[in-house]
């Protein structure tokens, strides 16, 4: 897999990274991401994010039991939309999946937007949705009981000044940068990467059964 490591040393609070606003993508007034990136990437005249695209994942390189794995019978639209945090975006496509109106293209769409992107604000503290090229290569942490602060490094982000990596604490040269996935509860975690931690994890969304 790919990441991201220091080649110098940072102190606490240091910027590591800044992306520029015009270097993010963005959904458009009444588009999905989804729908945007979809977009950008069938524009043959294009050449902004042409070195980005590489480094996004495809639906061979999920893990095995990701939904978009799951055979059709498995695939209900409800219980997929529920676990893809209730978009109403995702119980569309996976509505339409089953009726076989939306092409392959379309769902693993919506896997690089739910996996891959992050929140930014407007100048009106509105969150929005946005791929960040580069920052997103950076390997994330889920929190566990065991090791709840195992992360490096935070992320911030708004239209005025992009996306930014800040450092949490002290990070010496030749660490790999690791930023926290955030308190997912673990059927989210498994639903957008396909994935459960073998520990317990430090979560508000979980509690032991």
């Amino acid at each position: 897999g790919l990441g991201v490591f220091v080649a110098k040393d940072f102190a606490a609070g240091e910027l590591l990274c800044r992306v520029p606003p015009e270097a993010l993508l963005i959904a458009g007034d009444g588009e999905s991401l989804a729908q945007r990136y979809l977009q950008e990437r069938s524009r043959a005249d294009s050449d902004s994010f042409q070195a980005y695209w590489p480094s996004l994942p495809a639906k061979e390189e999920l893990a095995p039991l990701h939904p978009l794995h799951w055979p059709p019978v498995l695939r209900r639209p409800e219980y997929v939309a529920e676990l893809l945090r209730g978009s109403l975006a995702a119980q569309r496509t996976f509505q339409a999946r089953l009726t076989g109106e939306v092409e392959e293209s379309m769902l693993e769409a919506l896997l690089v937007v739910d996996s891959r992107s992050f929140n930014i604000t407007d100048e009106k503290g509105r969150v929005l949705r946005a791929l960040v090229p580069f920052i997103d290569l950076v390997n994330s942490f889920v929190p566990l009981t065991s090791a709840a602060n195992s992360w490096n490094c935070w992320f911030r982000g708004n239209l005025e000044e992009g996306a930014m990596l800040h450092a949490e604490h002290s990070i010496p040269r030749g660490t790999e940068l690791v930023h926290c996935y955030g308190t997912f509860s673990s059927a989210e975690l498994w639903a957008t990467y396909g994935f459960l931690p073998l520990e317990a994890m430090e979560s508000p969304d979980e509690a032991p059964l």
